[in-house]
């Protein structure tokens, strides 16, 4: 009898075994790189949120210094407002005293001043500004249609009669039938939002703080105010999609329109006012140490890949010269003029060669899984090779003979 042997294996199961080394490489390196994508991209939401949570504590600060000044100043304007209609004749001649006390109380007051219907200057802080032509100025103009809700308006900055940039809040003075009767303007330095900017600025670098009023126009930003100061962001389908959402507060991701940059950006109302301030930070400046920490993962897993298919590789060439030796052994096997039978330890036929069937005159399919013995050699008629078969084990020899 033959020692124990491989089966043969169908051509079909050998090939399947030979796919599966590569299968279960491809599959641990999906999974793998599935993983990577997953935690990578859960870092890359995480790290959005968290600069965007940054930018709102900054704007949340610019607004509470801000609001409180504009609330001051837009009671102010109301006052005045609601008073100046009144007045008479003697107090109207007294009336300049006034303004000049009220602007002294908010220092941040450069101008205080009244212009009439036609949008002249009839009374002013600074009696210099008496007789001043505004009516083209948008602190006036912006007055002359439908009253406007809030009723505060913010103008762009403009060059004052002291050869520097202000920036004009005014309030309409209307009669009951909503008829203008002219505005009551408060002209703010700009310099003053830079003594509030500086200070809320992100100070990563490439980082901008801005305020714009309702119009888009940028009444201040940082860094280079001097640059930027009056130019219109409008257009910027960010500012379009934060005004068209109506929230007080808004985030986005987009190109800026003043420097080409794409950039993260968050958009808060100042109080109930027409203005908002605007804190972005260039999105590769945001994104640099998770586009680092990327890159490590997939040099990580790029080495990875390299050693798993390599050793697939490996696998693959053993499995296949595993399976040539088999099928060699079977073909030596089947084509050999003598009996060849194999069995197991229970003595049940695994292999049988076609010069067994031809011998022993049973078929393969009826010898295989039978029992050798009990099937071609009873025990009654050959009991030493039943008695050497059992001894075999015993012996500490291969059962399988």
């Amino acid at each position: 009898m033959l020692d124990e042997r491989p089966r043969q294996l169908p051509a079909a199961l050998g090939n399947r075994l030979l796919a599966s080394v590569w299968t279960v490489s491809a599959v641990a390196l999906a999974f793998a790189g599935a993983t990577l994508a997953w935690g990578s991209y859960a870092d890359y939401q995480e790290t959005i949120e968290q600069e965007y949570r940054f930018l709102e504590a900054h704007a949340r600060i610019a607004d509470g210094q801000l609001a409180g000044l504009l609330r001051d100043v837009r009671q102010l304007l109301r006052q005045i407002a609601d008073e100046r209609p009144r007045l008479t004749a003697q107090q109207l001649r007294e009336y300049p005293a006034t303004l000049a006390a009220r602007n002294r109380e908010i220092p941040e007051i450069q101008t205080l001043a009244i212009v009439d219907a036609s949008g002249r200057v009839e009374m002013a802080a600074n009696p210099a500004l008496v007789g001043f032509d505004g009516s083209q100025r948008d602190y006036y103009t912006a007055h002359r249609g439908t009253p406007q809700n809030p009723d505060l308006h913010v103008s762009r900055p403009y060059k004052s009669t002291y050869g520097d940039y202000s920036v004009g809040f005014s309030l309409a003075m209307r009669d009951e039938r909503q008829r203008l009767l002219g505005a009551v303007i408060a002209g703010i330095h700009y310099s003053y939002f830079e003594s509030v900017m500086k200070d809320i600025q992100p100070a990563q670098p490439r980082s901008v703080a801005a305020i714009v009023n309702r119009d888009g126009d940028i009444l201040f930003r940082l860094p280079q105010p001097e640059k930027y100061v009056g130019a219109n962001v409008a257009g910027g389908a960010q500012f379009q999609a934060y005004l068209r959402s109506g929230a007080r507060q808004s985030r986005s991701i987009g190109i800026s329109q003043t420097d080409g940059i794409e950039r993260i950006y968050v958009y808060r109302a100042i109080g109930n006012t027409p203005l908002s301030v605007i804190m972005s930070r260039p999105l590769d400046d945001v994104l640099a140490a998770w586009r680092r920490q990327l890159a490590l993962r997939a040099g990580m897993f790029l080495l990875a890949a390299v050693v798993t298919l390599r050793l697939a590789w490996i696998a693959h060439r053993r499995q296949k010269e595993v399976l040539a030796s088999r099928e060699f052994s079977y073909q030596l096997m089947e084509t050999a003029n003598a009996m060849m039978v194999g069995v197991d330890a229970a003595g049940r036929v695994i292999v049988v060669n076609k010069a067994a069937e031809h011998i022993c005159g049973y078929r393969r399919d009826e010898l295989l899984a039978r029992d050798w013995f009990e099937t071609v050699m009873p025990r009654q008629r050959y009991p030493e090779a039943w008695a050497g078969f059992c001894r075999m084990p015993e012996a500490g020899g291969d059962v399988a003979r």
